[in-house]
Order: structure tokens, then C-alpha cells, then sequence
């Protein structure tokens, strides 16, 4: 119909060269273009030479009585080409189709040889599925089209921000209003290729378009099916949940934040870090129940990363707590990576309602990374675009170490005490809404916690009249949950007994057991002997 005549190849122009290695040819309107029909042919038959014969992407098919296939010179689309699949090929059994390239004349000439070399890889990708979803087609062709130009990876690299700029998109999204994601997501295939095949990743790409053949208009199998099937075909079973796992951690680790560990040569792929949805220093910690925006939350293959900067010298643990929404599956990875130490990745263990903890030593290192990725139900399929986003929530927490004790001052007290000021003294307390001092016996309360620092907690004590006399256990929990306790920490003593000791011996003594705040106990003493005396003298009035 309409459709059909509307994409079929335009006229043939005035002017006309052809390949003599191949079966090319370039038409333009005008003399004025013929050194860019020149250059566009050149880098025509460079693009078959490698890609065809060397990578081993299927040639384009071309329609019987054409004999030659065709781009064209035109003008109004601006800088840059498209190519068209205009008709199915019957020939073959499989869903290919024919196609030509238009090249833009107002392409500036810097860019020329890239572009004939992208638009390429889609007339080759269309020989072999052209139902395939057009954002793989664009991942490969600007990961191609640099693999063609040798010793330039300009084009891919340059389109990488568009791609990072949004992780909670799907892999398999499109740009909208042509914000160019598709292109970006050259990433995700220079990532394939650097790990599954590092000596020949065009020939992993050709070979996961090939996996990508079908008979039919289901598109079955689409891409990341493909993905499977090729790197299985090489003796590498992976699933594609396994693989966007990973690179949704490695395609962190570009640009400045490359580790050396993930991608090579990730340090020069400029700009290309990815928007973190969240990036907290260690004060504000603990944070609870914390959940992306809306509009950040991740959608089926896609991920968020959580950023956690450290000081210089930490040495608490750091606890990651995470509850997952139950209408997708998920990964997460927690990292520890900075501080010229090697990267750590550890996958948190989640249960069936997709919740879980995982807790990180993180000394000597600069960061923690959370990386969380939704996996997509089962049955998810990049053909049907449709990408629900979930939510989620995490916590974080500092837990340092259990304290060390040392002393109480003053380490004795009385019953009916009321507002006395003590403090313990010894190392490691660290304070946080988990901080806590507590003493065996429930008549003992601590009423405030006034000050604490590495190696000090001040405190105020009110007992009980009824507490018991004795030896006292305190525990100190630390930030976290971690606990210490001591024994014998605080002895609580009758006051008669100090009061008949300091008659005997003529008064108080401020000599003595140097953890014992004897003037403190004195002055206390000497308040109780007056509030006796003032008993005794009420009750003689009153006789």
C-alpha cells in the first residue's frame, strides 16, 4: 500500500559510481558531491571488507534485477543517514529484508566514513532479522561503526552520557524523542564484547545476530534470547538475568570512577558516569526505609545505584538492609570499592518475598555502592514494550564494634540517689539512635545519656530507695547492636555503713580507692545525716 511505495528506494540521480570489489554504488545529483560520493564509497567497501568478511555479519541482500546495492546523496533529512528495509526478502528462510542507505549531504566530512560505517551494520543487521526491536539495532551499529574506522572510538564513547544519564530506563528501551539512549547503549555491547570476548567481539556480535534468525512475525527469538544462545554456542551458559547483573555494577565503574577491574579502557569513556538516584555521607546515617523517586524507580533490565561515601578513617561495619517489591524479581549487589583497595562485590541474599541484609567491613575503603536491578517477571519480553517500573526500600546503618570498659566514676552510689552525674570511661563508643546504657538491676535508670565521646560516656543515675545493695552489671550497646558488658562496674552500699565508718574515723576521708569519688559520696552522706537529724528534731518538736 501506501506505506510500501512510500519507503521503496528513491530515484536514481544524475551522477553514479561504482565498487569494483563489490556490489556498491553511490548516486548523487549533483558534480558538487563527488568527493563525498567518493568517501562514502570508499568507506562502503571498507564496511563490507570487515564487517562481511571478517566479522561475519551476513552481506545485504539485494532485490533481483538491482544488482548493485544503493546509497543515495540527498539533502533535507540533515547531517547524518538512515537505512530503509523496504520489502521481505522471499528468497531466503529466513525474515531479512532489502534495503538501501541515504547519506545527508549537509554531513560534515569529519563524520562521513562513521556514518557509512553505522548505516552499514544496519543494511547487514536486516539481512538477518529485520523484525529485531531497534534499540539492539543501534547498539551494535555504533559499537561497529568504531570497530570499522580503526583506532577511533569517538562515536561510541560520545553517545555513552545519553545512556547513563538514565539506568532505570530498560536496556531495551528507545530514545524518547530521540534523546539518542539507544545509541549510548553501545556500552552494554562494548561490555559483552570485553567480557565474553575480548580478542573478537565483533564476531560475538555478528554471532548473536545470527542466533537472532527466525521464520515468522513473532520476533522470536528477540535479542536477549540471541545473547544466550551465542555465548552458550562458545561454551559460556549465562542467563541474561546473570549478565544485567553484572554490567549493571560494571557500568558504574567508567569514566572516573574506572577501578581497572571492569571494563577496559572504561577510564576514557568521558562523562559516561552514571546518575546515582542517591548519594549520602556517613554522617546522616542511619538511614530507614528509604525508596527512589518515582520517576527513579527501575524498570524490567534496568538498575539504580546508591552511592555511600566514607571518611578517610572508618572502621565500623556498614549494615544494608533491603525489601523489594513482589511484582518483579531483583539483584542486588553490594560494593566496597575506593581507597586504592581492590574492588569488593558481594550479591545480598534474598528470600522468596525478596527481602534481605548483608553487612560490609568496609575499612580502607573510600565507598560502598548499592546496586539494585530489576530483573523483570519470567516472562518478560523487550517486544511487547512494556516497562512497568517497581519500587523498593533500603536501609543503612553504621554498626561499630563492641566498646571497651574500663571504669565507672564514681563506682559507688546509695540507695534513694536521685540526678547523680557519673561517666565510664574506656575507648570505642560510638553514638547513634542504637547507643544504650543499662544496668542489671531495673531500680537503676538511666535517666540521660549527656555526652559521648571515642573515650567517654557522661550519664545521669537515679536509683531506686529499693534497690538492692551489691555489685552492679552494666552493659554499653554500641551503634549497630554490638554489646560489652562488666561486672562489679558500680557497688551499691548502705549509707549507714559509711556514716558509722566516717564517725569511727573522725569524718569523711577524701583518701582512698582512686575509681571512688569519696568528696562526692561525703557530701551525699552528710545530706543524708542532716536529713536524719532534721527527722529526729521534727519528731522532738512535735512531742
Amino acid at each position: 500500500g501506501e506505506l510500501h511505495q512510500l519507503l521503496q528506494p528513491p530515484p536514481y540521480q544524475n551522477f553514479v559510481i561504482e565498487s569494483s570489489l563489490w556490489p556498491i554504488r553511490v548516486h548523487y545529483a549533483s558534480s558538487s558531491e563527488e568527493a563525498m560520493a567518493q568517501e562514502i564509497l570508499a568507506t562502503a567497501e571498507t564496511s563490507w571488507a570487515v564487517e562481511i568478511e571478517q566479522f561475519g555479519f551476513y552481506a545485504p541482500p539485494i532485490e533481483p534485477g538491482k544488482e548493485k546495492y544503493d546509497y543515495s546523496i540527498e539533502s533535507g533529512s540533515g547531517p547524518g543517514g538512515y537505512t530503509v528495509p523496504y520489502a521481505e526478502n522471499p528468497l531466503t528462510d529466513w525474515t531479512d529484508c532489502y534495503s538501501y542507505i541515504v547519506i545527508d549531504a549537509s554531513t560534515p566530512e569529519s563524520i562521513v566514513g562513521g556514518v557509512v560505517a553505522h548505516e552499514f551494520n544496519h543494511a547487514a543487521q536486516t539481512a538477518m532479522d529485520c523484525l529485531e526491536i531497534r534499540t539492539f539495532f543501534e547498539n551494535s551499529a555504533t559499537y561497529i561503526m568504531d570497530r570499522v574506522i580503526e583506532g577511533q572510538d569517538f562515536f561510541g564513547i560520545s553517545y555513552m552520557p545519553y545512556f547513563q544519564a538514565y539506568p532505570w530506563r530498560s536496556l531495551d528501551d528507545f530514545g524518547e524523542a530521540y534523546d539518542l539512549y539507544e545509541y549510548g547503549g553501545a556500552l552494554f555491547v562494548w561490555y559483552l564484547a570485553d567480557t565474553f570476548a575480548p580478542d573478537d567481539g565483533p564476531n560475538l556480535l555478528a554471532e548473536i545476530w545470527q542466533a537472532c534468525l527466525q521464520n515468522d512475525q513473532n520476533n522470536e527469538p528477540d535479542y536477549y534470547d540471541a545473547i544466550e544462545i551465542a555465548l552458550a554456542a562458545r561454551g559460556i551458559p549465562t542467563s541474561m538475568e546473570d549478565i544485567v547483573a553484572d554490567f549493571s555494577v560494571a557500568r558504574f565503574f567508567v569514566g572516573s570512577w574506572d577501578d581497572g577491574a571492569h571494563i577496559r579502557e572504561a577510564s576514557s569513556f568521558v562523562n559516561a558516569e552514571p546518575t546515582p538516584v542517591n548519594r549520602y555521607g556517613i554522617q546522616v546515617l542511619p538511614l530507614l526505609d528509604q525508596r527512589p523517586l518515582v520517576e527513579h524507580r527501575p524498570a524490567p533490565y534496568a538498575t539504580n545505584h546508591i552511592l555511600l561515601d566514607l571518611p578517610p578513617v572508618f572502621n565500623n561495619k556498614v549494615q544494608i538492609d533491603f525489601d523489594g517489591a513482589e511484582d518483579t524479581r531483583w539483584a542486588v549487589r553490594a560494593v566496597l570499592f575506593g581507597g586504592r583497595q581492590e574492588t569488593q562485590s558481594q550479591s545480598v541474599t534474598l528470600d522468596e518475598t525478596w527481602q534481605g541484609a548483608i553487612e560490609l567491613a568496609p575499612t580502607g575503603h573510600s565507598g560502598v555502592l548499592l546496586v539494585v536491578t530489576n530483573l523483570g517477571t519470567e516472562d518478560y519480553d523487550p517486544d511487547n514494550m512494556r516497562r512497568p517500573t517497581s519500587n523498593y526500600s533500603y536501609s543503612l546503618r553504621t554498626k561499630a564494634p563492641p566498646a571497651q570498659l574500663i571504669a565507672l566514676h564514681p563506682d559507688q552510689t546509695i540507695p534513694g540517689l536521685q540526678s547523680q552525674k557519673f561517666h565510664i570511661e574506656g575507648s570505642g563508643f560510638y553514638r547513634g539512635p542504637d547507643f544504650a546504657v543499662e544496668f542489671d538491676d531495673p531500680n537503676i535508670e538511666v535517666t540521660h545519656i549527656t555526652g559521648v565521646t571515642a573515650l567517654r560516656v557522661d550519664l545521669i543515675l537515679s536509683l531506686s530507695s529499693t534497690v538492692t545493695l551489691g555489685a552492679k552489671t552494666i552493659t554499653v550497646t554500641n551503634q549497630g547492636g554490638e554489646q560489652t558488658s562488666s561486672q562489679n562496674f558500680l557497688t551499691v552500699i548502705d549509707p549507714e555503713t559509711i556514716l558509722d565508718t566516717n564517725s569511727k574515723q573522725g569524718g569523711c576521708q577524701t583518701t582512698g580507692s582512686k575509681s571512688t569519688n569519696w568528696l562526692g559520696l561525703c557530701l551525699l552522706f552528710g545530706w543524708v545525716l542532716r536529713q536524719r537529724r532534721g527527722v529526729t528534731r521534727q519528731v522532738f518538736e512535735s512531742k
